[in-house]
């Protein structure tokens, strides 16, 4: 209904009010569930940080204790066929996209660096951009090789262990 469309009985202005409240109640609502939702983000990012640090201290520091948690022991590899394991045409497809990210990537960090001394929200993408590169090098490349190797953790404990604190981080 457009704004010179008169209602009847002299209620034009309070309907176009009414639909003003309705927006305004539904905005305020979204933003309200937008900041909870990133207040849930920021206590899930502060949750994580702390199990990886627990799990980074086992590691390095009591690593008798990460050995009793994370051995491979009592598992044997081989008991699932290594046909069964490989997922060729998903690691290929996963290696593929990785380097044409990769490739689409290189035209924006470019952007970014050479605006960098323009506005520091640009060194901010910039830097954000490099941890980017290094996570898709790791979520791309490594789990496509490991994939078509048919690696689990008993296969290489130590790399793969690695890796997935520096994809959660």
């Amino acid at each position: 209904m457009s704004p010179s469309t008169s209602m009847p009985g002299g209620r034009e202005d309070s309907f176009w009010v009414q639909i003003a409240t309705d927006l305004r109640s539904e905005a305020v609502s979204a933003v309200d569930e937008l900041c909870e939702s990133m207040r849930s983000g920021v206590r899930g990012i502060l949750t994580s940080t702390k199990t990886i640090n627990l799990v980074m201290e086992l590691f390095f520091f009591r690593h008798a204790e990460y050995e009793r948690l994370y051995n491979c022991t009592g598992l044997d590899i081989d008991s699932i066929p290594l046909e069964r394991r490989q997922f060729v045409p998903e690691s290929i497809a996963v290696c593929v996209l990785c380097a044409i990210y990769y490739v689409l990537y290189v035209p924006c960090m470019y952007s970014l660096w050479k605006h960098m001394r323009d506005n520091s929200c640009y060194k901010l993408l910039f830097y954000i951009g490099i941890i980017d590169l290094a996570i898709l090098w790791i979520l791309g490349f490594f789990s496509g090789w490991a994939n078509l190797r048919g690696a689990v953790f008993c296969s290489f404990p130590t790399p793969m262990y690695f890796v997935g604190m520096a994809t959660l981080s």
